[in-house]
């Protein structure tokens, strides 16, 4: 007998792997050798058989130790605990479901670790979502590490997104407000830090597109850029490229027009440069547009991320007289329209100065690229002639291209 400590999440167990059967030696026969395995397979099997029927035994005792013995066996236990799952008695069914979750647990751990030890990138060794986790962010040391954190700390919810994507909104739902509920401080309010292993998981599930995302979900992933884990992990070059992966995944994925989370999201792209962020805005500045408030994000977000080649898309916003709902540095509601923000991110964009279209007052913003409520005209003439000023030099310059 040998004995071997197993780690599991919440207790060490030692286990006793009883090697009853030992190999047969060099001189014998091959059908001997068949005959001892295949009578220890059955001697095996009846085992644990009389086990399962133990976990209802008259005694806790014998009870208990049906249980251990169970669990120590292990995978091999399995089909016949998940049979006894539907038992007639209740005892026996709620001990069998006991003893496959740690059964689980240990193979679990055991795989993680291999995973770990191993550099093959090809094998997952059946650590749900690795394929796509590695389509991301690669399959360095460090992304390997932060996919084992993902796993130790949001493994149901990695499972459940790698089995039924499409039946795990609900989940992530319930884990982001678990999540927030327990980073919340409340004596406060303020954040204390979620676990980047939890961050992670959260960004990597709200990333695929086939998991559908509440707007409650959308605005909770958003907000973790708050959370110091993550923040510190886009600080530190080690670790720096692997999140941006999947912060970029994130804000690549579109969300219905008015919705907050694709706002935030484009708040969250300009903060970190993510350029992956770039053709949600452009669909997002489509007209009829959405709301004012929220489309300036989208315009903006052009603006930093963008390029020159950009600039048709924003074109027709120059005939959007919406104003933006923000208001200036007195107080009063800024007289800042919709064609006022598309035409300085223009300008901008095409390496041109503000101030030569009228933009006397702009300010600009180190996330934002402008704060949009000095981006206003308080005379109407001079807007149309900015405009005007605009039109004509974008035509010179697209036949000059041409």
């Amino acid at each position: 007998m040998r004995v071997q400590i197993v780690l599991v999440p919440t207790v060490v167990m030692l286990v006793a792997i009883e090697c009853p059967f030992a190999p047969a030696h060099a001189g014998d026969n091959r059908g001997a050798a068949s005959s001892v395995s295949a009578e220890g397979d059955a001697a095996h099997q009846s085992e644990i058989a009389r086990l399962v029927r133990e976990l209802g035994a008259p005694t806790f005792t014998a009870r208990q130790r049906a249980q251990r013995r169970l669990i120590e066996i292990g995978l091999n236990a399995k089909p016949a605990l998940e049979a006894a799952c539907d038992d007639p008695d209740d005892e026996i069914q709620r001990r069998a479901r006991e003893a496959l979750a740690a059964i689980h647990d240990v193979a679990f751990y055991v795989r993680l670790g291999e995973f770990l030890a191993d550099e093959d990138p090809d094998d997952d060794h059946d650590l749900a979502g690795w394929r796509r986790y590695r389509s991301i962010v690669g399959a360095n040391g460090v992304a390997r590490r932060l996919f084992g954190d993902m796993q130790r700390a949001e493994r149901e919810l990695l499972e459940a997104a790698d089995r039924s994507p499409n039946r795990t909104g609900g989940l992530l739902e319930s884990r982001c407000q678990q999540a927030e509920s327990q980073a919340q401080n409340g004596d406060n309010d303020r954040q204390s830090s979620l676990s980047l292993g939890t961050v992670a998981a959260l960004l990597f599930v709200g990333s695929n597109p086939d998991v559908p995302v509440s707007e409650e979900a959308g605005k909770c992933i958003s907000r973790l850029n708050g959370q110091s884990s993550l923040q510190a992990a886009m600080q530190t070059r080690s670790t720096a490229a692997v999140v941006r992966g999947l912060l970029g995944a994130w804000v690549s994925r579109s969300f219905d027009r008015d919705s907050s989370t694709a706002y935030q999201n484009l708040w969250m792209a300009m903060q970190y440069q993510l350029k992956e962020a770039v053709p949600v805005a452009l669909a997002l500045i489509q007209p009829p547009g959405g709301l004012p408030f929220y489309q300036q994000y989208a315009i903006l977000a052009v603006g930093k991320l963008g390029g020159r080649e950009h600039v048709p898309a924003l074109m027709p916003l120059l005939d959007d007289e919406r104003p933006i709902g923000l208001r200036d540095r007195t107080g009063h509601e800024s007289d800042t329209q919709i064609r006022d923000v598309a035409l300085a991110v223009m300008a901008h964009l095409t390496g041109q100065k503000l101030a030569d279209y009228g933009f006397t007052h702009a300010k600009a913003n180190g996330v934002l690229l402008f704060n949009s409520n000095t981006l206003g005209f308080n005379d109407p003439a001079a807007r149309e002639q900015a405009i005007k000023k605009w039109r004509a030099w974008w035509k010179t310059e697209a036949a000059s291209d041409r």
